[in-house]
């Protein structure tokens, strides 16, 4: 990217480039920016079909280092449109304004301090504008994958409060802020896989009677009952997919692709259909787990001979499994949003991203959000990537980003198990962007992540990995939850815990100060006073039971304070019986 903008500079210089151009091309055209050797939000803009605009503005835009570098040009960067030569070293004040003119060398730099900016380029006035945002109080999703926390339970998993007091873990949650789960569907969870890499066989399954359809519908009606949004993932798999893997579903291994097509239909409406009917309709769908690579092929090493393999040539057959799925949701569920889920690493970013829905846009897929596991631990970055993401996610798909996954370890070890020692756990030290693993780390990273999410209008919330995967003893030996398990000879074996250094809760399941950063940016709903994201008449009950001396937990002062006053007593009782048989407040005056 960066010798082709030298390239348009080189010939621009030369004269071959006329920016004249900028105001005839009837292209799309695209703003190009970069602060030193950091993108900024890659290719953003606005897409034009017929004409020029008169004006270009990237929101949130981050200015990682001091000095940044702009450029317009056209989709094939035949014409391009940049700085004079001049403006080398000057520092901007917050506001200001500078000229741009033809292109004339390759020193397009203008000197600006490093932050976050909304930045307008007026093609009119040849002016582009630095601003720093007005910051917004923006309520976001909160939340985590719980998938495991039955399995969990039935280990013997109890948690605690931070002071110590045992509850049940998602009222801990939610008097924290959290208003949001994950749930994670698998097919038939306890049939084993296969694969080869490197010359060896490996097999696994995940735990029996665990992560399947029954055990997903009592979560859900566990999260429901505590008034959380409900996220739902079908893996359409036996077993856990990702990137790498994809394995089909044992009852599907034998079918033809047009058959796959009707699976994947069949099976996501009967399930959505399952939970209509217990009153917990999911609010968001997610189609597959991380995909970028596409989903059931298997492995990448030993790729299905029908599959949905993410491959130049196969995208027509990924977009049409993808589809399946997205119109059994549309059926079922018509309120709640389809996400298309993939990850981030150090060779997955917002390219591959590009590759990807550029495809599915070719190929007519249907969804609403996109969705992303981001952890700095594979990524080596901070959470201000999830900006230029998110920002290029929207300028040119029109969707907005929810982070699937995010996880950052509290300690480097897990707990020693029957090997002796300490075994590292994952995300052990978070990547090289921190290099620690503490508790306080911890709460800090959830505090830098809040900040960008709520500091971007395009970044709808988070779901955390996972916040409830304690580990479990035998004895005096730390194995007996495991992810899954792992075949050796004849013989199963634990494989491990591998994210129980990540957690909300401590090895005793006691609460960590991540969750003193969550709640920071909990937002009171006035009158919600228990807050179940409903105002009814346990939110009276909750005010009468504060007023006699026994406050409930989870009591929401600023929420129950509903005419403003500053004080909580029966005119707040009645405005709240107003709202529930009129569906409004009264006026405060």
């Amino acid at each position: 990217m960066r010798l082709k903008l030298f390239f348009t500079f080189f010939l621009s210089f030369l004269g071959i480039i006329n920016a004249n151009a900028l105001a005839s091309d009837a292209v799309d055209w695209y703003l190009y920016c970069y602060s030193e050797q950091y993108d900024i939000n890659g290719d953003i803009g606005q897409f034009v079909e017929t004409e020029t605009p008169d004006v270009f503005i990237l929101e949130n835009c981050l200015v990682e280092k001091s000095g940044i570098n702009f450029c317009i040009h056209n989709q094939s960067w035949s014409t391009s449109y940049g700085w004079s030569k001049g403006e080398e070293g000057v520092v901007k004040e917050i506001g200001s304004e500078v000229p741009l003119g033809p292109t004339t060398s390759a020193s397009g730099w203008i000197g600006i301090e490093a932050g976050t900016y909304n930045i307008t380029f007026n093609s009119v006035s040849n002016t582009i504008r630095f601003d720093k945002p007005t910051p917004e109080t923006k309520d976001y999703l909160r939340g985590g994958d719980i998938s495991m926390l039955n399995y969990i339970e039935d280990m013997g998993a109890k948690f605690y409060t931070a002071s110590g007091t045992q509850k049940d873990p998602l009222d801990i949650m939610k008097e924290n802020g959290v208003n949001f789960v994950r749930l994670r569907l698998y097919n038939n969870p306890g049939n084993e896989i296969s694969y080869t890499a490197d010359a060896t066989t490996y097999t696994y399954k995940l735990p029996a009677n665990y992560l399947n359809e029954s055990d997903v519908l009592n979560l859900a009606r566990r999260a429901k009952d505590k008034g959380m949004k409900i996220e739902l993932t079908f893996h359409y798999s036996d077993f856990w997919t990702n990137g790498e893997t994809q394995f089909k579903p044992s009852a599907w291994k034998d079918l033809s692709f047009e058959q796959l097509k009707t699976a994947v239909y069949d099976y996501t409406y009967d399930f959505l259909q399952k939970m209509n009917a217990q009153g917990t309709t999911p609010d968001y769908v997610s189609i597959g787990n991380e995909i970028q690579a596409g989903l059931l092929f298997g492995h990448s090493n030993n790729i299905d001979e029908v599959n949905g393999y993410a491959s130049n040539d196969n995208m027509a057959n990924v977009a049409a499994l993808l589809n399946q799925g997205s119109a059994a949701v549309r059926a079922a569920c018509p309120k709640a949003k389809v996400i298309m889920h993939l990850t981030l690493s150090e060779n997955i970013n917002t390219e591959t991203y590009k590759w990807f829905f550029d495809a599915m846009r070719s190929n007519n897929l249907d969804y609403d959000i996109v969705g992303t596991s981001y952890y700095p631990y594979w990524t080596n970055q901070r959470p201000t990537m999830l900006t230029s993401l998110a920002n290029t996610m929207y300028s040119r798909y029109g969707k907005e980003t929810l982070i699937m996954e995010v996880g950052y370890s509290w300690t480097q070890y897990r707990p020693s198990g029957r090997y002796g020692g300490n075994y590292e756990g994952q995300l052990h030290l978070n990547g090289t962007s921190y290099n620690e693993a503490t508790e306080a780390g911890q709460k800090s990273f959830m505090q830098e992540l809040q900040t960008v999410i709520k500091n971007n209008s395009h970044i709808l919330g988070y779901l955390y990995w996972d916040p409830v995967m304690v580990e479990q003893k035998v004895k005096n030996s730390w194995i007996k939850s495991t992810w899954a398990f792992k075949k050796s000879g004849t013989k199963w074996y634990e494989d491990g815990n591998m994210v129980g250094n990540t957690t909300w809760f401590d090895n005793e399941g006691k609460a960590l100060p991540v969750f003193e950063a969550i709640k920071e940016d909990m937002q009171s709903i006035i009158g919600d006073v228990n807050g179940d994201g409903v105002v009814d008449m346990n939110d009276v009950n909750n005010i009468v039971q504060y007023l006699l001396g026994n406050t409930p937990d989870g009591f929401d002062e600023k929420a129950a304070d509903v005419n403003g006053d500053g004080e909580i007593g029966m005119p707040d009782i009645m405005f709240i019986v107003n709202y529930i048989l009129n569906g409004k407040f009264p006026n405060k005056e």
